[in-house]
C-alpha cells in the first residue's frame, strides 16, 4: 500500500514537469507571434503613418495572442520611443495545484523600441 501511495505521489509530481514543458512551449510561442506584432508597429512607426486606428489594431491583436483585455495592453508613445506591455497569464502549468494564487502566476511582455 505504501509503494501504491507513494507510486500516485511520484506520478503526480511528474506530470508537473510534463505539462509545465508545454506551458513553456505556450509561452514562447505566444512570445515570438508579439514580437511580430510588435515588430508591426515600429515599421508603421517608421513610414510615420500611425493612426489611432493603426494603434488599436496592434493592441487587439496583442490581446488577441496573450489572451487578455484590450485595456491590459498598454502602448506608451512619447515620439522619439515606444513601450509596449501585456500581460502573459499562467506561466506555470497546475499553479493552483501548486498553491501559486492567479495574481502571482503571471508576468508582463514588455517592448522598447526607438524612432530611427
Amino acid at each position: 500500500m505504501k509503494d501504491l501511495i507513494t507510486t500516485i505521489a511520484s506520478l503526480s509530481i511528474l506530470m508537473v514537469f510534463v505539462l509545465q514543458f508545454s506551458a513553456n512551449q505556450m509561452v514562447i510561442t505566444r512570445i515570438l507571434a508579439a514580437d511580430q506584432i510588435s515588430d508591426s508597429y515600429d515599421m508603421i512607426r517608421a513610414q510615420e503613418d500611425l493612426e489611432a486606428s493603426n494603434t488599436g489594431e496592434i493592441i487587439s491583436k496583442l490581446a488577441g495572442v496573450f489572451n487578455c483585455e484590450t485595456e491590459e495592453v498598454k502602448i506608451s508613445d512619447d515620439g522619439k520611443s515606444y513601450h509596449i506591455k501585456a500581460p502573459i497569464r499562467n506561466i506555470i502549468a497546475c499553479g493552483e495545484f501548486l498553491g501559486i494564487s492567479d495574481e502571482e502566476n503571471k508576468a508582463y511582455y514588455h517592448f522598447k523600441g526607438e524612432v530611427k
